[in-house]
């Protein structure tokens, strides 16, 4: 029997439709994760830390009503929760009509990116827009799949000492004396009229 898989829906708005969430799996191509029961928390923006365990989320969903959700702290919250390898999908309102669809999700992108995800994406939305007409925009992101504080060996390339020429008695050695001539011995002349401080 397979192991039910953990979906955490957030969102800054008051309510959240549980089609919704599903709506988001289908869009970003995780129909596995259709049989789950997703843990839904609204208002997500208000909350200093999530109420969900360290590494217990398979697949996080946020869906986005302000354009400041989610921020820095909830990227960390997010990041906390997800387990290694967990995905993160991101479905955010244009501002404007006039807005730029591709300019607004590269910077989602870029925000996922320094919040430590990998894999950054922009996700085509098949769905039709909301009934408000706001058009919305979609990114997907991976956490890595290593944990902090882990390692691993390094292979360094085995050390060879330089090779050093050892000159023999037999060898010609070159006399320091003979490199400078008679000419380079002396002392430079200022030119008349400058007095020498």
């Amino acid at each position: 029997m397979a192991t039910q898989r953990a979906v955490l829906a957030l969102t800054d708005d008051v309510v959240m439709q549980v089609k919704a969430v599903f709506d988001l799996i289908r869009e970003a191509g995780s129909e596995k994760l259709e049989q789950c029961d997703p843990q839904i928390i609204t208002h997500a923006s208000n909350l200093g830390k999530l109420p969900v365990e360290s590494s217990s989320v398979d697949f996080t969903i946020a869906i986005c009503k302000s354009p400041e959700f989610p921020g820095n702290g909830l990227f960390e919250e997010i990041s906390r929760v997800l387990k290694p390898g967990g995905t993160i999908v991101i479905r955010k309102a244009l501002l404007s009509v006039a807005e730029d669809t591709s300019k607004a999700s590269s910077a989602l992108e870029r925000e996922l990116l320094v919040a430590g995800f990998l894999e950054a994406q922009n996700l085509q939305i098949k769905s039709v827009a909301s009934s408000e007409g706001v058009r919305h925009y979609m990114v997907k992101a991976t956490k890595p799949s290593w944990k902090l504080g882990s390692s691993f060996a390094i292979n360094k390339g085995k050390k060879s000492l330089p090779k050093v020429q050892i000159i023999g008695d037999d060898d010609d050695l070159i006399d320091e004396d003979s490199l400078l001539t008679e000419e380079d011995l002396k002392k430079p002349q200022l030119p008349p009229g400058i007095i020498a401080e």
